[in-house]
């Protein structure tokens, strides 16, 4: 299945949307029938869901095109280091030949999960290259801006959701994004720095998650004796983080709940059967204490 056309993945264009440009130039008429080719039946095209479809792709852009391409590079993967460990993503990403492990509670994520795009990129991409594009950096999970034009990204909420009809950010509807408030600047750059460290060198993730029970002050050995610490410093945690963040990034902020979903306790390994979080969450938490975390042991 080689390319009749030379069709190069651009700077910080994710995998998949290389692949929807394929799709789109090689004249099928379904993007079902391009993914048959690949041996993968209708699985979803998700910015950041690492299923059959996505580690296809990639065996097919390596086979044809670059034999040291790393998914790392043009997908927000490498994030899911602090989800899944170091030692799981570093074999896994020799192996390559199952999906990741699926992580938990995504349901109680209040970011958005469709494509993003800015307008301003698209409109500049289409004027350089004659198309728009879905940059990887505007799909790392939390961003909520566009580094470069400091607009409010915007979520497609029509056009990648069937699989049959595969789009650009060109062809979206352009709506507005929405209202840009102060905290979300800081956290955007923060989020977006933390992912590119880890793609740099996704052993990081552990040397920044395993500081947090030292910084709290809890047993390396989970113990029932840490819940009233815990309580305590998750009352810091609610506290000192914008409630607007809170409410972005989790449902349940939301909402009034009788019993409060405690973040800390079940990141931190607390609940036994949710031990692979969101790398959301770790955002959140690396982020509340970033004043106190030695980023000099992820460099």
């Amino acid at each position: 299945m080689r390319l009749p056309f030379y069709c190069p993945i651009k700077d910080d264009e994710h995998l998949l949307s290389w692949f929807m440009r394929y799709h789109i130039l090689s004249g099928r008429r379904t993007i079902a029938s391009s993914l048959g080719v690949l041996g993968v039946s209708r699985s979803r095209l998700k910015s950041y869901d690492f299923n059959a479809a996505f580690l296809a792709v990639s065996k097919f852009y390596r086979s044809d095109f670059d034999k040291s391409f790393a998914v790392t590079e043009h997908s927000p993967l490498a994030l899911w280091s602090l989800s899944h460990g170091s030692s799981y993503f570093s074999a896994w990403k020799l192996n390559e030949e199952s999906s990741l492990k699926s992580v938990f509670e995504p349901n109680k994520l209040g970011i958005l999960t469709g494509w993003s795009y800015c307008r301003h990129c698209a409109e500049e991409d289409r004027e350089s290259n004659g198309f728009s594009y879905w940059h990887t950096e505007h799909q790392v999970p939390g961003t909520v801006l566009c580094q470069k034009h400091n607009q409010r990204l915007v979520v497609d909420r029509q056009g990648l959701t069937d699989i049959n009809n595969v789009s650009l950010p060109h062809s979206c509807v352009n709506a507005d994004g929405g209202r840009i408030e102060g905290w979300m600047f800081e956290w955007n750059d923060f989020v977006l720095h933390v992912f590119h460290i880890l793609k740099r060198n996704s052993d990081a993730a552990d040397k920044l998650t395993m500081q947090v029970p030292e910084i709290l002050g809890l047993s390396p050995f989970k113990r029932l004796s840490d819940n009233d610490s815990l309580q305590t410093h998750q009352e810091r945690f609610d506290e000192e983080l914008p409630a607007e963040l809170l409410k972005y990034l989790f449902k349940f902020y939301c909402q009034s709940f009788k019993r409060q979903p405690m973040v800390l306790r079940s990141t931190l390994g607390y609940k036994v059967y949710e031990k692979g979080k969101h790398p959301v969450y770790w955002l959140a938490i690396l982020y509340w204490l970033r004043h106190q975390i030695d980023w000099s042991v992820a460099s």
